[in-house]
């Protein structure tokens, strides 16, 4: 058996090689471990690769410095989704 040699990338498998999220001010975006809060960017730095964004709903509050790699932009489908879960979880 032959080698094709080693992996350059680590990731999963469904992501490897797709263009990484590249967040705009005013975009919604959900952050990894929040769940479904949603967050609105407000600032982005390009050198650091990171942005300001604060909440859309309930407590207003501002966190700055987020790293553009825990950020993910709102879909239609997520969004579907996030109305989905909202709808059906146990109040």
């Amino acid at each position: 058996m032959n080698s094709a040699g080693v992996a350059l990338v680590c990731d999963v498998w469904e992501t490897v090689g797709m263009a990484k999220y590249t967040p705009k001010t005013d975009d919604i975006v959900f952050m990894d471990g929040k769940g479904f809060v949603r967050y609105l960017v407000v600032a982005v730095d390009a050198g650091k690769h990171t942005a300001d964004v604060k909440t859309v709903s309930g407590v207003i509050g501002l966190t700055t410095g987020v790293p553009w790699t825990i950020l993910h932009h709102l879909d239609e489908s997520q969004n579907a989704m996030r109305i989905v879960h909202e709808a059906t979880e146990d109040k």
